[in-house]
């Protein structure tokens, strides 16, 4: 996701974007407002800005975490359900940068980052292929260069294994 500013584009990290929504979220929350309807794009941009996030990087995650039907360049937004429950979450593990969470620890800070009606929805299941399981209890992102893509499994699965070099050398030892 990309944003413009000052004659610019950048493109803001997991971090940033993590940041801006809370903000957006809190925002929400201050004003009264419900993202799950209709509400005026500017009043969470202007309390955004406030915070110090540039206007074009909130309206650019307003845009892309909304429904289908909502006009773009109107002033008004609603916000998709599912959609912000996956950019919340994977935002959260982005953010973490590889670093290992607690599951317990992740998933509560993912429901703390969502509206309330919202909060039953930030499981794991939401954001399926996304992470890896260090151990029974922790979770992370799913690096991009550890996720296989199918050709590279079919070849795997042709290769002998390596493991079995001691069967092999059975095979040929004169008995």
């Amino acid at each position: 996701m990309a944003f413009e500013a000052d004659g610019g584009s950048f493109q803001p990290s997991p971090n940033a974007l993590a940041q801006v929504w809370t903000s957006i979220n809190a925002a929400a929350l201050a004003e009264g407002i419900k993202l799950q309807a209709q509400f005026l794009t500017n009043d969470i941009i202007q309390a955004a800005a406030e915070e110090g996030h540039p206007p074009g990087l909130v309206e650019a995650v307003l845009e892309y975490l909304s429904t289908e039907d909502n006009g773009k360049d109107g002033p008004w937004s609603c916000l998709d359900r599912k959609k912000t429950v996956v950019f919340t979450g994977r935002t959260l593990l982005e953010a973490k940068c590889g670093a290992d969470f607690l599951i317990a620890d992740f998933t509560d800070m993912w429901e703390d980052r969502l509206p309330e009606v919202w909060r039953k929805d930030a499981q794991l299941s939401a954001i399926e292929g996304m992470y890896d399981f260090p151990s029974d209890t922790t979770i992370r992102v799913r690096s991009k260069a550890a996720a296989p893509s199918a050709g590279d499994s079919s070849v795997a699965a042709m290769k002998p294994s390596a493991r079995k070099w001691h069967e092999k050398f059975a095979k040929t030892r004169n008995k």
